[in-house]
């Protein structure tokens, strides 16, 4: 049992310093290297029940933007771009905070990570980051007087 979500990236693009150790991240990952040796701790990604699909997928597109790699089966609404990409994938994500977190340390200022609930209660939250190696938690609240 567990919580559906899209998990949506918007806007999360790496920083340059950041670039290289991201991708050598995700293919020591992809690789399974990292069941054979210990990672250097910038190379390590954080872990949790349905993790795998999620580092399988995720890739840089050529202008440094996080993505996920589409899947013919994805059940999001989203079209494949030109790379064979989309913004968000389903499935239970029960640590998508510490991937957040992993994410906070190399993205630049104002990307996202928003999770929906796909359970039919309207939930919707995420993380913003500040470039800077901090993230905020987003929800939704009411904005606007009752008309």
């Amino acid at each position: 049992m567990g919580y559906e979500t899209s998990l949506h990236l918007v806007g999360l693009k790496i920083k340059s310093e950041s670039a290289p150790i991201v991708k050598r991240a995700l293919e020591a990952y992809r690789s399974k290297e990292w069941l054979d040796d210990e990672l250097p701790p910038d190379l390590e990604l954080p872990g949790g029940r349905g993790f795998e699909d999620l580092w399988d997928r995720l890739v840089t597109d050529r202008e440094g933007f996080l993505a996920f790699r589409a899947l013919e089966d994805d059940p999001d609404p989203y079209e494949p771009d030109e790379e064979g990409t989309v913004p968000a994938v389903c499935g239970k994500w029960y640590d998508a905070k510490n991937f957040a977190a992993w994410v906070r340390r190399h993205c630049e200022p104002g990307g996202r990570i928003v999770q929906h609930s796909r359970e039919a209660d309207g939930a919707a939250w995420g993380w913003e980051f500040d470039g800077q190696g901090k993230m905020r938690a987003l929800g939704l609240r009411p904005v606007g007087p009752w008309e």
